[in-house]
């Protein structure tokens, strides 16, 4: 398998995994697991934040 075509199907594994997540835990619950897992991917990794991350952030909390 080419390595797009292994992302695609993590992705889509992973979408799976949230959907029924919300359908038995519900949203609040999934979003919480889903950032406690992003930030300790991040303290885990590089620790640098994508600026795709901090210009949404910005843009949240109107920091310019």
């Amino acid at each position: 398998m080419s390595n797009p075509m292994i992302k695609r199907l993590v992705g889509a594994a992973i979408g799976v995994a949230i959907a029924v997540m919300m359908l038995f835990l519900g949203f609040w619950k999934t979003l919480l697991i889903v950032a406690l897992a992003a930030a300790g991917w991040w303290l885990a990794g590089s620790r640098k934040v994508p600026q795709v991350v901090l210009e949404y952030i910005s843009r949240i909390f109107h920091l310019n």
